[in-house]
This record gives structure tokens, C-alpha cells and sequence, in this order.
């Protein structure tokens, strides 16, 4: 039997509670897998119980957390960091880099805010100037994508490019593997979101090339808000500096604690990306994001992706009978846990949004896309659920043409 493959399908087992007839949420909010829950009722249960004795728990669920990140996302257990969430790890890299006098920072159109609003934000404080390139070429034929971006880099001065490993609103996956090649032939790092593919997209970030990359815990790794990580590969943290350090930043930061004489050591920092973890952070977040990941790992992200595709293969033919237009990419490498569709003429996404929830079907509709995003757990009963309410909700909301 494959490993995890009793939680394909489990979604009772893993959210008793949840009210939701059909979730397909995953790429907006997960709800708390029982695990999880269990988890950090029990973190919850020990804090209440010792105090300040239990912050030994708290350090070596980090460090174990780590090491579960490298074996999921690929890399040294010490090539990863923890930050409050996807944008924080993003301001973090930005406010990090060793920026010089008319470097550029490459971003893509249409993208989350969070992967562009920290960039932006970095190029008025350091004066970069920011090349801004068109998705849609990715979309329609990725080498068209790349070409663009071989041309803008080939410019010179280009320090940077940042992109998401999926799009939010359309689903698509991109190739970060030829991406980073075209970025490391113009000496560019390559920084990537990859909140929408951990956890649900086969991802080895080292093999990809893949130079920074951030993302947080509350989606496709079934963790809780609170929690995110930073992967810097090893060649890339002497590009990164200590703008962000705290406290706890240098080598025995908290040594005082203990031991008279060392209240004013700030010695050596430590390396990046532990640098970011400058002071207390949530380690109900922390706890959260751990059980989820090891979630994901028994299951393996391929095992979860082939599932997701096989619910999507299902639900796609029925959208595109009642008039949706299917944003899926025709290539299996550009597909992801989303299925986004853009609606009939003449139906409000917000009207059919909630018309599902009555029904007890739970998507999203991120920047004019009905969004559906099942997981491993996701079952093909939900799926046969989701296309008979459809066409009841449409009919409710379609305005009369």
C-alpha cells in the first residue's frame, strides 16, 4: 500500500466537525484536521500545566519542524526558517537583500499582493527600479513566458525575480525549473510564493533551482494562520543580510536567561534564514503547521495531486455544460489543486457563492474565477455534491438574458 494512502478520501475521518456538505476551499482557509487540533489542544493542555518549563517542547517542535520541511519541500532542515506568515516572509527577503545601486527586481502581473506589494515596497525604500511582466503568456504558451523573461533580464541590472509556483486565481503551476534557469543565466536570484503548491504539488526546491522561497501554513498544509517558512538555499544566504534580526538573531541570544554576564553578547548572527526568527513567535502556529506537514508527507504531495486531478477531471466537463469557461491548462505540468472557471454571461459570482453555501458547499471566487480547490481528503461524493447544487444555484442567481 502506498504510504497514506488510507487518508485519500477520509474527509469524515479527518474533519468530524466540519458543517460544510462539500469544502472545496483548500486554497483559501483549511479548517483544523483532527490531528492538528489534537496537537495543539495538547501544546495548549502542557503550557497551562508548566509555563516557562515547557519552552524546551516549544524549540524542538521547531526544530522538528524543519527537518519535516526538508523532507516535503526538499534541501537542508537548516535551509529553513520560520516568519508569521506568507507576507511576512516576503517583507523579510526584501528588506534582506543586499541591494546595490541600480539593481531591479523582476515581478509578474495579476499576481497575490503578497508577492508584490513587498517588492514594490523594497524598491522605493532601496530606489530599485521593477520590471513588471505579463502571466498570460505562461498561460497560454510557456515559452512565449520565458522569452519575455529572457528579454527583460537580458536588459541587465536585474537582481531578482519573484513569482508564485501557482497562481492563485487561475491555478496555473509554473515551470520554476526553466524559470530559474533563465534567472541563474543572468546572475538573478529566483525567489517563489509557494503557499498554493506545498503540500499539494510536487515540489523539491533545490532541484527546481529554486534560490528563496516562502509560504505559510493555513492552506494546502492544513495547518492555522499564525506560522509560516523561509527557505534559503545555502549559495543564496550570502546575498542576504541582517535588516531583520532580533533578539534571538544572534548566536546564544537568550544565553542571559540562564547565565550571568552575557546581557550585552551580540557577537555572531546566525545564519539566514534562522536570522528572521528575531523574537517569539506562536508555537500553537508552530505546533499547527508540524502535524500538518507530516499530514502531507505520509500522504506524499503526488499521491495527493493525482487524487485532486482525478476530482477535478470529474467536476470539469459539468462546468463547462452550464457555460463556464475552465481556466485548466491543457498541460498536466501547469495544473494544480485549483480548477478556476470564470462564469456564464450574467451570473454574480458573490449571488452564486452564497446560493452554494446554503446549500452546504463552501468555494471561493478570488478576482472574477469560481475557485475549487479539494485536497487528499476530498471525496468523489463531495464532487457528485458540488455538480447537483451548481445548476441549482445558477438557475437561482442567472440573470434573465
Amino acid at each position: 500500500m502506498v504510504a497514506g494512502m488510507e487518508l485519500i478520501g477520509q474527509r469524515h475521518a479527518l474533519f468530524p466537525d466540519l458543517e460544510a456538505r462539500v469544502y472545496w476551499a483548500f486554497a483559501a482557509i483549511v479548517p483544523l484536521a483532527l490531528p492538528v487540533r489534537v496537537a495543539v489542544e495538547a501544546w495548549l493542555l502542557r503550557l497551562a500545566r508548566e509555563g516557562m518549563p515547557a519552552f524546551g517542547a516549544a524549540l524542538e517542535a521547531r526544530e522538528q519542524l524543519r527537518s519535516e520541511l526538508a523532507g516535503l519541500l526538499g534541501g537542508e532542515a537548516s535551509s529553513y526558517g520560520f516568519v508569521q506568515g506568507t507576507t511576512a516572509g516576503m517583507v523579510a527577503l526584501a528588506h534582506s537583500i543586499n541591494w546595490r545601486s541600480g539593481d531591479r527586481v523582476v515581478i509578474f502581473d495579476d499576481e497575490f499582493p503578497a508577492n508584490t506589494v513587498p517588492w514594490r515596497e523594497a524598491a522605493r525604500v532601496y530606489r530599485l527600479g521593477v520590471d513588471v511582466l505579463p502571466l498570460a503568456t505562461f498561460a497560454s504558451t510557456p515559452e512565449l513566458g520565458l522569452a519575455s523573461l529572457e528579454a527583460s533580464l537580458r536588459r541587465g541590472g536585474s537582481r531578482l525575480v519573484t513569482v508564485s509556483a501557482v497562481e492563485f486565481q487561475t491555478g496555473l503551476a509554473l515551470p520554476l525549473r526553466d524559470i530559474a534557469d533563465v534567472c541563474h543565466r543572468y546572475g538573478a536570484l529566483l525567489a517563489v510564493d509557494a503557499i498554493q503548491a506545498a503540500g499539494i504539488v510536487p515540489l523539491d526546491l533545490p532541484t527546481l533551482g529554486v534560490d528563496l522561497a516562502v509560504g505559510g501554513g493555513h492552506k494546502w498544509l492544513l495547518a492555522m494562520d499564525g506560522a509560516g517558512w523561509v527557505y534559503v538555499a545555502p549559495a543564496a544566504r550570502e546575498q542576504l543580510g541582517t535588516a531583520m534580526a532580533g533578539w534571538l538573531s544572534f548566536e546564544g541570544g537568550p544565553r542571559f536567561l540562564f547565565e550571568p554576564g552575557h546581557l550585552h553578547d551580540r557577537r555572531e548572527h546566525v545564519a539566514a534564514p534562522r536570522v528572521f526568527e528575531g523574537g517569539s513567535s506562536s508555537t500553537a502556529a508552530v505546533v499547527a503547521l508540524l502535524e500538518g506537514v507530516k499530514l502531507c508527507r505520509q500522504v506524499t504531495p503526488a499521491v495527493a495531486f493525482a487524487h485532486v486531478q482525478a476530482l477535478h477531471d470529474r467536476v470539469e466537463p459539468r462546468l463547462v455544460e452550464l457555460g463556464f469557461v475552465s481556466e485548466r491548462t491543457s498541460f498536466a505540468a501547469g495544473r494544480s489543486g485549483i480548477l478556476a472557471a470564470r462564469p456564464p454571461a450574467g451570473v454574480s459570482l458573490a449571488a452564486l457563492q452564497r446560493s452554494l453555501a446554503q446549500r452546504g458547499v463552501v468555494v471561493t471566487i478570488p478576482d472574477g474565477r469560481l475557485r475549487l480547490a479539494p485536497h487528499f481528503m476530498s471525496t468523489f461524493k463531495e464532487a457528485e455534491m458540488l455538480v447537483a447544487a451548481l445548476p441549482e444555484a445558477l438557475s437561482e442567481v442567472a440573470t434573465p438574458g
